[in-house]
Parts: structure tokens; C-alpha cells; sequence
């Protein structure tokens, strides 16, 4: 039977509204605004060091019809702050023939989001289409990604191909399975969640947590996680070879993040111990966000 996007859907429900980087990604960014000018110059590819100004590299995600979201990360001491970041989206890998190009404020930028840069380039892309994008900045270009839209709604689909991850821990093993998954062909990585994991208590790969602790804490924590886990050669070379679809896990937070009615499910969640916050937060979801700060 033909595949049309509803089947697509019905075999990805995490297609829709599930953010790439909020998700699988942590450090969200900026999703606003931004300028689109195809008459924008970026520096020729390769050109200056990618890895001391985008040293996690690209990513793509959340595929629509009509674009994705692009994703990547400034190193904050390579940062000119009189110079935009620059974009662009191609249709070959060399990016003589140019599909969307713009730039964003580098005020977008900020510590709370560890300078990650997220943009929704919904709506300027061909559907069902590989294609290539990089970023530019301080004329350094980034290395180029690529990405896949989704089909259009009554198109038909005669195959999907996807790769398939989940549950990976940098502390834990090396990932060598994500570079042999970059060298193939396919559709999507479907990620099934656990992107990271808050804890950082297994020696092979050490996690040293600015808090000190063995559990992620803070913002900060976290942050540290999410940019060690994109420091990796492997899955920079996954996520820069195919666009990510994912869903939501609960090591991305804390382990069994949820409540039970009595107390948090795992000996690790950062609210044991403090029965005054977990009686609040208990509260908060069973009243579903309403009249309560905790």
C-alpha cells in the first residue's frame, strides 16, 4: 500500500510537535525571528578552523513539508558580537544553488541556552527533499548538514528508511555505532529518547558537573551534559548526516521524572529529600499547572 504523510505520521507520531531541541537536544536556543536575504554572502565552505566557532557542530530536525529546524552552537570566546550568524540551505553539497539564505542577530545568543542557535525555517523549503545547510560567523564557516523535508500530505511513498537510537549515555560507551549509522543511507534517525542521562557516575567517559554532584541539579549540569554528548566525533557525523525526529524520555531530566501520588520513583530524583517541594510539584500536576509555584 502506498505511504502517504498520515501513514508517515501514523509510524513517527514523534514528527509532531515534538521541538528537535527540547527533546533531544537540550540546549534549545533561539527560535524567533530572523532575516531571510538571498543575496546573503557566507564565506566559502571550509573556510577558517568550524571546530573553535561551531564546535558542536550542525543538526536538523522536527521535518515538515516545508522545512525543518536548524540547529548548532557557538563556542562564547569566538563569538563577534558586530557580526551576524549566517545560514544558508542548498540544493547540492558544493551550495552553488541556493534554496534559502538569511542571518540572525548574534544577540540571540546567550549563556542561558549555551549559545545554541535554533531556527525554524518552516515554509522556504521543497517538500520530500534532501538538501544541505551550513552557518556562518566571523567568516568561519560551519561544516554542512544534511536534511530531509517531509513528503506533502497526498504524496506517495514507496519506502522509509530510518535509523533507529535510543537510550545512549556518553558515560557510559563510545559511539561508535553512530558513525557507522552517518554512512548510511536513509530517510531519518528516529531517536526514541534518552539523548543524555542527568546522572554522570559511570568512569569510562567522565562528566566532571560544575555542581560537583553526581546528578544533574542545575541548568548548568545539564548544559554540561548535553555539550559533552554533542562533543562526540560520532554522533556529530549522525546528526550532521540525517535529520532527527525524537521524543521525550525521563533521563533527559531525571530518572522517572514523574510522581506516583507518595513519592518521586527513583532514588535519584532531585526532589527526594525535600518532601516540601514534592508535595508542591504533586500538587502542581494533579492540578494541572493551575494556581501553584513551586
Amino acid at each position: 500500500m502506498p505511504l502517504t504523510r498520515r501513514r508517515i505520521l501514523g509510524l513517527v507520531p514523534a514528527v509532531a510537535g515534538v521541538s528537535l531541541l527540547s527533546a533531544c537536544g537540550g540546549d534549545a536556543g533561539h527560535g524567533g525571528s530572523f532575516m531571510v536575504d538571498d543575496e546573503t554572502l557566507l564565506p566559502p565552505l571550509g573556510a577558517g578552523d568550524a571546530a573553535s566557532v561551531f564546535p558542536s557542530s550542525v543538526a536538523s530536525g522536527d521535518p515538515t513539508p516545508s522545512g525543518v529546524i536548524l540547529w548548532t552552537r557557538l563556542e562564547q570566546s569566538a563569538i563577534e558580537p558586530d557580526q551576524d550568524v549566517f545560514w544558508e540551505v542548498a540544493e547540492d553539497e558544493r551550495f552553488l544553488r541556493r534554496v534559502a539564505a538569511g542571518r540572525v542577530p548574534v544577540s540571540v545568543l546567550s549563556p542561558e541556552s549555551d549559545y545554541a542557535l535554533r531556527l525554524d525555517v518552516d515554509g522556504l523549503l521543497p517538500a520530500n527533499r534532501f538538501l544541505y545547510y551550513r552557518f556562518a560567523h566571523a567568516g568561519v564557516s560551519s561544516r554542512a548538514g544534511r536534511l530531509r523535508t517531509l513528503p506533502e500530505s497526498d504524496d506517495e511513498v514507496a519506502s522509509l528508511r530510518l535509523l533507529v537510537a535510543s537510550c545512549q549515555d556518553y558515560t557510559l560507551a563510545y559511539f561508535h555505532a553512530f558513525g557507522e549509522m552517518a554512512q548510511r543511507e536513509a530517510d531519518y534517525v528516529l531517536h526514541m529518547g534518552d539523548f543524555i542521562y542527568e546522572s554522570a557516575i559511570v568512569p569510562l567517559r567522565p562528566i566532571n558537573l560544575p555542581s560537583g554532584g553526581q546528578y544533574a541539579s542545575s541548568r548548568e549540569d545539564l548544559l554540561t551534559i548535553y555539550r559533552t554528548h554533542r562533543s562526540d566525533a560520532n554522533l556529530q557525523a549522525l546528526l550532521e548526516a540525517h535529520t532527527l525526529i525524537c521524543t521525550f524520555d525521563d533521563h533527559e531530566f531525571a530518572n522517572d521524572l514523574y510522581f506516583d501520588g507518595e513519592r518521586p520513583r527513583g532514588p535519584d530524583h532531585p526532589l527526594d529529600g525535600d518532601p516540601e517541594a514534592y508535595e508542591c510539584h504533586r500538587q502542581h500536576d494533579e492540578n494541572q499547572g493551575h494556581h501553584l509555584a513551586c
